[in-house]
C-alpha cells in the first residue's frame, strides 16, 4: 500500500470532521469491527444506528484498501449474467438476488443524499452502463439475460452494432445498456459512511493494526501496538488482509 490512488489522492489535506485516533490504553465495545473499508463503515453505521457500542480498528486509514481503490461503479446484479445466474440457481434464488441489488444501491443512494444534505458530495451519478460483446459469441448471452431480466421486471435495453458510438462499432457486435447504473467516488462514499457511522455513535481508531486476536469466555480480545480493545462480539471485515490477523 506503498502508492495513492486517484480517489484517496482527492481526500488528502481536506477538511473532514471526521475523528479517528489510534487506539491506545485498554478499552471495552459491544461489537469490535477490524477494518474500515465499505464492509466495515457500512457495518458500523447500521449498528450504532440500531443503538449498538462499536468500535472499528484500521491498520492504515478510511477506505485504504480495495474500497478506495476500485472503479468506482455501483451496478445492479451480479458479476455473472442474469441467465448464467439462473442456470446456477434457479429463476427464484436469481430474481431474489437482483433485487437485493437494488435495494441495496437504493440504500447507497439514501446514504449519499444525506452525505450531500451535509456537504459531502460523493461525485455519484446515475448515467448507466454498456454491456457489449467483444465476440459474435458474447452477445447471445448478454442478450438472452436483457431478456431474462426483461420478463422479471428490471428494465434493459438492446442495443444494436449501428447504434454504438463510431469509435465502439469496429471493436464490438453490440449489447446491452443498464440504465439504473451508476458511478460515485468510492473513497468519499466510504469515508462519508464513517462520517455517519460516529455522528450515530460509532468510534474509529485508524493507524491501530491487531497483530493479536485472543477468545475469552465472554468475547475477544484484541492487541494493537497502541492498545487492547475487549469485545463481545468481533466482525472481521479485512478483505485480503484476513490472514494478515491471524484470524
Amino acid at each position: 500500500m506503498g502508492s495513492l490512488s486517484l480517489w484517496q489522492a482527492e481526500l488528502k489535506g481536506q477538511n473532514f470532521p471526521l475523528v479517528t485516533d489510534p487506539l491506545l490504553g485498554r478499552l471495552d465495545t459491544e461489537v469490535a469491527i477490524i477494518g474500515a473499508g465499505i464492509t466495515g463503515t457500512a457495518t458500523a453505521l447500521w449498528l450504532a444506528r440500531a443503538g449498538v457500542q462499536v468500535r472499528v480498528l484500521e491498520a492504515r486509514s478510511i477506505a485504504a484498501g480495495a474500497s478506495g481503490r476500485n472503479g468506482g461503479f455501483i451496478s445492479d446484479g451480479t458479476t455473472a449474467g442474469y441467465a448464467t445466474t439462473i442456470q446456477r440457481y434457479g429463476r427464484e434464488l436469481a430474481r431474489r438476488l437482483w433485487a437485493f441489488t437494488v435495494r441495496n444501491h437504493e440504500y447507497a443512494g439514501s446514504f449519499i443524499e444525506e452525505l450531500e444534505q451535509r456537504g459531502w458530495s460523493c461525485a455519484y451519478r446515475r448515467n448507466g452502463s454498456l454491456k457489449l460483446a467483444a465476440k459474435e459469441s458474447e452477445l447471445e448471452s448478454i442478450l438472452e439475460s436483457a431478456s431474462l431480466l426483461n420478463q422479471d421486471g428490471w428494465e434493459v435495453q438492446v442495443v444494436q452494432r449501428n447504434e454504438l458510438p463510431v469509435r465502439l462499432r469496429n471493436a464490438y457486435f453490440g449489447g446491452t445498456f443498464y440504465a439504473a447504473n451508476g458511478e460515485l467516488q468510492p473513497a468519499r462514499f466510504v469515508t462519508g459512511l464513517a462520517l455517519l457511522a460516529q455522528q450515530a455513535g460509532a468510534v474509529f481508531h485508524t493507524e491501530s493494526p491487531v497483530n493479536g486476536i485472543s477468545v475469552e469466555n465472554d468475547g475477544v480480545l484484541l492487541n494493537t501496538p497502541g492498545g487492547k480493545l475487549h469485545a463481545h462480539t468481533l466482525v472481521l471485515a479485512t478483505n485480503a488482509w484476513l490472514p494478515a490477523i491471524g484470524a
